[in-house]
């Protein structure tokens, strides 16, 4: 069986009147979890949709290692995640700890009422602020730095 690449997105790809430059895409297929990263001067995004599992974790993991390296703040954009297994609170929670000993900031969208139930039970809201859009996170993160 041969392997088919993914579709990518556009080179740069606007978000509330600004430009953002997209480092790298996957589209998820279904069943899976697909990661999309954009950068600019403020933050790294990570925007998940699907499922964040055992099959795809590694690349969340990598997207997250992406996003400290950074320097910038980190915005985990989580409103398409349909599905979170323990290993993807798991991988946050440690990123979230990370981001705060490299005095950076990590950032969430709102997810689906069931997967924001969730982390309220295990105090995931305690940890990382969640806010309504990414453009929210944004203004957050500026107001951090200032």
């Amino acid at each position: 069986m041969a392997l088919q690449r993914r579709p990518t997105f556009p080179s740069v790809c606007w978000y509330q009147e600004k430009s953002w430059r997209i480092r790298s895409c996957a589209e998820p297929s279904e069943g899976s979890g697909g990661f999309r990263t954009e950068e600019d001067e403020d933050a790294f995004v990570i925007h998940v949709s699907g499922d964040i599992d055992l099959v795809n974790v590694s690349q969340l993991e990598d997207a997250l290692k992406s996003g400290l390296k950074n320097g910038r703040g980190i915005i985990v954009d989580l409103h398409k995640v349909r599905y979170v297994e323990s290993a993807g609170l798991k991988l946050l929670f440690a990123y979230q700890i990370d981001a705060v000993e490299h005095g950076q900031y990590m950032v969430a969208t709102e997810p689906a009422a069931n997967i924001r139930r969730v982390f309220e039970i295990v105090r995931f809201t305690e940890m990382i602020p969640i806010v309504a859009s990414v453009y929210d996170a944004m203004e957050l993160l500026r107001t951090k730095r200032s």
